[in-house]
């Protein structure tokens, strides 16, 4: 009689074990997902290569924007867990090179997540060359949630 009881017993932990397993494993995907802030670095840092607009937050190696400076000026972030390519709407870059202090904005949208960032030149790019280094606050609103960032950067080729 009881050799059957620890038989049953152990086919009954044999099947569940996997399903609470899964439970566990569930949960912490969520977690990794939804640590309550809209903007994180960029998982897929290979979505841009070569000529484009790279930023990350102080300290750390990873980008939380990428930007093509290309006529379609796509963009990426990783909002809310998820890395995304956002769609480019508008900005304010004049006609011009850009000096030392000034600034404009560009703004992105996905699927009603409004994206907001505010460049200041750092660095200005010499005559002969083509990169220019930034400090951005970068602004993402989606829904009733908005987060803003700061990070540091560059853009050219």
């Amino acid at each position: 009689m009881t050799k059957r009881v620890s038989v049953r017993i152990a086919l009954i932990g044999f099947l569940i074990l996997p399903l609470l397993h899964t439970e566990v494993n569930a949960i912490t995907r969520t977690q990794e997902r939804s640590d309550g802030s809209l903007i994180n670095e960029i998982r897929n840092g290979s979505v841009l290569d070569g000529c484009g607009c790279y930023m990350r937050r102080q300290g750390k190696t990873s980008y939380v924007f990428l930007g093509e400076i290309t006529d379609n000026k796509r963009a990426w972030m990783n909002i809310d867990g998820r890395d995304v390519r956002l769609t480019f709407v508008s900005s304010t870059h004049p006609a011009r090179a850009l000096r030392r202090g000034e600034r404009f904005v560009q703004k992105y949208s996905i699927d009603g997540v409004i994206v907001e960032v505010t460049l200041m030149v750092t660095v200005p790019s010499p005559p002969e060359g083509e990169v220019t280094k930034y400090a951005a606050t970068i602004k993402v609103t989606k829904n009733n949630r908005t987060q803003t960032v700061r990070a540091t950067g560059e853009c050219g080729c």
